[in-house]
């Protein structure tokens, strides 16, 4: 059985990985929606800086991609009690 080109395995590789990571991202985040249940109490400021949290991070990831940058974004404390 010939071998495929290197770059062909890469992309099927880019193509698996982001598949599985995009739609685990996509599964968070709709666990974050689901705060919005009666059972719990936030504000406005809550929402402005769990969207922006998550604002952030998409044009990190966004500049990442595009630049091919390896460097990871801090850990935030979003909301504190």
């Amino acid at each position: 059985m010939p071998r495929r080109a290197p770059s062909t395995v890469a992309r099927e590789r880019f193509v698996r990985a982001a598949n599985t990571r995009v739609n685990n991202t996509l599964d968070e985040i709709r666990k974050v929606a689901k705060l919005s249940s009666d059972r719990y109490e936030y504000t406005d400021r809550d929402i402005a800086k769990i969207v922006g949290a998550l604002r952030e991070a998409v044009d990190h990831a966004e500049h990442q991609l595009r630049t091919r940058g390896a460097e990871e974004p801090s850990r935030l404390t979003i909301i504190e009690s």
